[in-house]
């Protein structure tokens, strides 16, 4: 493990358990380990962890030993401010979360609704940022509703996504020097093995793949699929537990 002052390409990113110690953690060359704020506070949900504050976060994040964090909403989100405040841990930015609507919308339309994540992403020099597709869901609280309600997206449609994920692949490297790490999401066009296999196997090399255990096991198949089938495509990862009890009922079984 490096004291590189920004992250290398591929990262693991731990969002669920911030107690593992860093000298019981051996990673292979080139990869450093950041933990995500849901350890402490969660994005949607404004409720659990709302009395925990940014600086107790950012320092169990240091004490712990990981090297990085992911952006959360209870940081800054300007450069001046919040390289500071993780230099002062010891702490680089891992990624950011981009909500995209590539599914239902342009690639214009995309680049200006990234614009300030990811204008971020390069002050902070990051070089990855994951991407979430949230068009095309559930109406109402898609996450609130059981995966069988789950929207999913036509056949005919795939071809064309594909082509638009990779030409805002392309726009994020050449704009801002990002590799976009497209996150296979429960509840999203791009739950299971298959719909990844079929979106992602029409996309470009400039699109990068974010590899996630936990939404691998609750979407049905085990992650290391996606290992052997895109193993060169991920440039993130994010490693988490699954409640196995929860399944069934977020399943509507």
């Amino acid at each position: 493990m490096g004291t590189a002052n920004t992250l290398p390409l591929k990262e693991i990113h731990h969002p669920e358990n911030n107690m593992i110690p860093q000298k019981a953690i051996t990673l292979p060359a080139g990869l450093r380990l950041a933990v995500g704020p849901l350890s402490w506070a969660n994005d949607v949900l404004e409720d659990p962890g709302a009395d925990i504050s940014l600086e107790t976060c950012l320092s169990d994040a240091a004490e712990t030993g990981y090297q990085g964090v992911e952006l959360g909403r209870k940081f800054p989100r300007d450069a001046a401010t919040l390289r500071p405040l993780l230099a002062s841990h010891g702490l680089a930015l891992a990624s950011v979360w981009h909500s995209g609507e590539l599914a239902e919308r342009g690639v214009g339309e995309e680049m200006k609704a990234v614009a300030r994540h990811a204008e971020l992403l390069r002050e902070m020099e990051c070089k990855v940022m994951a991407y979430g597709e949230v068009a095309m869901m559930t109406p109402g609280s898609p996450l609130d509703a059981p995966m069988s309600e789950r929207l999913t997206m036509p056949k005919t449609e795939v071809v064309a996504y594909a082509a638009r994920l990779t030409e805002f692949a392309k726009r994020l490297a050449g704009e801002y020097d990002l590799k976009l790490a497209y996150h296979h999401h429960l509840m999203m066009v791009a739950e299971t093995f298959d719909e990844i296999s079929d979106i992602f196997g029409r996309t470009g090399e400039e699109a990068g793949l974010l590899l996630d255990t936990g939404h691998a096991v609750a979407g049905g198949f085990d992650y290391t699929r996606l290992i052997e089938r895109f193993g060169d495509r991920i440039v993130h990862i994010h490693l988490k537990d699954v409640r196995g009890p929860v399944l069934p009922k977020r399943s509507g079984v």
